[in-house]
């Protein structure tokens, strides 16, 4: 899907939103993403659960994964890819773009992209569906301002930057947002805030007519007419779903999320786009925690069969059911030539005695030891209590001697959750490979949508678009135009781009002829006019730090003419 972006704007201007929005295959679609996951951590759950898993009977496939500029992708660009049909970079100490094209491809040839193209940010099927008169929704047990809910919502060079992400997402007008990520919202001066900008994103989701919750018990009780509501019920990510009855009796299960935005964004007579992500079976498979995995994976599991009892009973609507990317590279079995003598009672049963994750288990030894004497006896009565784990081996006890100095300084590490997970690992015959991402080839399932055996991540983004009856060229035309080019046809224009603190989610572009003028807000659907009216735009300005340039929905350019 490589698109044309020298439009000509008189004829773009013609193109709105019925006008692209052809007859749709699928009224609903809703996409469910269990971050960080692979072949061996589904067939795990699956041994877990004892019973099929949800997607078990779905059409099924698989799907490759490579980014623009590496064989392993990460999360940000993976998700570009499936949001947008368009593949680009994430690399370690240089961009990880969301939603944004970088200037050149590595795979899977080679090439540098047209300067047109280069950093311009690219519609995604949310936005689409937007567009076309859907509801729209995102539920995640992340941040919701992390890598991928931000980019089927956000554009920007840098997925780290969720001040810039959630401030794009809130004026997205996005109907039902459900997750982890208040601070992000809260302006730096408030205890929980994280914002530079000094704007409190509550208020002004408030002040656009959202419900605004906290709490599980807010989410039971929504009244039945809820068009509009975001729900974060945690200042960052929500806990893993086996450690909420320790750390977050308040936070709802993601099936319990993935139901309360069915039930609202379904009022919509044209119907809806749903993302579901799985956040954290990634978070847990870095840890090579394999607890983590296969509690966070059937948690999954019951959020997407909350999504197929809804699609089976709604014949129009579209399931779409896969991962971005492995993770840790688990395998069922450790070294050794036995691998045939390996009964699940060697497995499961290990991982059945626990009763909280690795991590979970690392913050309940810091909390605990304000009271008691963080020794090795302390850090193996807590295995035993929460992991049922009754006696260690030499290996076993060097990874609790180097739990204990965390411990005592309050301290929680990634290395060490991942040495309460090789305690487990090891008693389960679970392997891994890497703390990181992996390479291979992840598995799709679908319902009411067929795809061939093997496809491109980015093909899932071109099934949404041909569901939804629209083209990415004319959203991309619609949402995206470069401001210089828009508004070319008045000779005496002044265009000044503030771009000096974009980073710190500010700035603007004004645009100034003879009798009138209008300032654009980077990251918003708002036009201010010089007569002192403010009007929102059926998309956000963005601005592309690496290029320097600003876009803006063509719709702008219909505006200011009004003025």
């Amino acid at each position: 899907m490589l698109f044309s972006f020298k439009k000509i704007i008189a004829v773009a201007l013609l193109v709105l939103q019925s006008a692209v929005c052809l007859a749709a295959d699928g009224k609903n679609i809703i996409l469910l993403v269990p971050d960080g996951c692979g072949v061996s951590h589904q067939t795990l759950a699956r041994w877990f659960k004892g019973a099929p898993l949800a997607s078990d009977k779905l059409n099924s496939g698989l799907c490759i994964t490579h980014s623009g500029n590496s064989m392993i992708t990460g999360s940000a660009a993976a998700a570009t890819a499936f949001a947008t049909g368009h593949k680009t970079w994430e690399q370690e100490g240089g961009v990880k773009c969301v939603g944004i094209l970088p200037d050149s491809l590595v795979f899977p040839q080679p090439r540098k992209l047209p300067p047109q193209q280069q950093w311009r940010p690219v519609a995604t099927v949310l936005e689409a569906a937007r567009v076309c008169g859907k509801s729209t929704g995102i539920v995640a047990t992340a941040r919701v301002s992390h890598a991928t809910p931000a980019a089927f919502s956000s554009h920007w060079h840098e997925r780290d930057n969720e001040n810039v992400i959630i401030k794009q997402q809130v004026y997205q007008n996005i109907d039902v947002v459900f997750g982890g990520g208040m601070s992000h919202l809260l302006p730096d001066s408030l205890p929980q805030g994280k914002r530079s900008d000094g704007e409190n994103l509550q208020d002004v989701l408030s002040s656009r007519g959202y419900k605004v919750i906290t709490r599980k018990s807010e989410l039971k009780k929504l009244p039945s007419d809820t068009r509009k509501v975001w729900g974060l019920f945690n200042r960052s990510h929500l806990n893993h779903d086996i450690n909420r009855p320790y750390f977050g009796k308040e936070e709802p299960s993601l099936a319990e999320m993935t139901s309360a935005a069915i039930s609202i964004l379904s009022r919509n007579p044209k119907g809806f786009f749903l993302l579901v992500e799985g956040s954290q079976v990634d978070f847990t498979s870095h840890n090579n925690d394999p607890v983590g995995v296969v509690t966070e994976y059937l948690a999954f599991d019951s959020a997407v069969g909350v999504a197929l009892d809804f699609a089976r009973k709604n014949k129009n609507t579209i399931v779409m059911v896969f991962p971005d990317h492995d993770n840790g590279g688990l395998s069922l079995g450790l070294r050794g030539d036995t691998y045939t003598d390996m009964p699940t009672s060697k497995v499961i049963p290990h991982l059945k005695k626990a009763r909280i994750t690795a991590g979970g288990l690392l913050d309940t030894l810091i909390r605990s030891q304000k009271t008691a004497s963080a020794d090795f006896g302390f850090v193996t009565s807590a295995l035993k209590d929460f992991m049922g784990i009754e006696s260690l081996d030499a290996q076993d006890s060097l990874d609790v001697k180097e739990l204990i100095s965390s411990v005592k300084n309050g301290k929680r590490s990634d290395p060490d959750i991942a040495a309460v997970g090789r305690i487990i690992s090891r008693r389960a015959s679970i392997g891994w490979t890497t703390h990181g991402h992996c390479g291979t080839n992840v598995w799709i399932y679908g319902l009411g949508v067929e795809f061939d055996s093997l496809i491109d991540n980015t093909d899932i983004a071109r099934i949404c678009f041909e569901k939804l009856g629209v083209s990415s060229d004319s959203i991309n035309s619609i949402l995206f135009q470069e401001v210089k080019e828009l508004f070319a046809e008045f000779k005496d224009i002044t265009i000044i781009i503030d771009s000096s603190e974009a980073g710190e989610a500010k700035g603007s572009v004004s645009v100034a002829i003879p009798g009138k003028s209008a300032v654009f807000p980077f990251f918003k659907n708002e036009i201010h006019l010089s007569n002192g009216k403010v009007l929102q735009m059926d998309g956000i300005t963005v601005y592309s730090e690496k290029s320097g340039k600003v876009y803006l929905p063509m719709q702008a350019l219909k505006l200011f003419k009004k003025m």
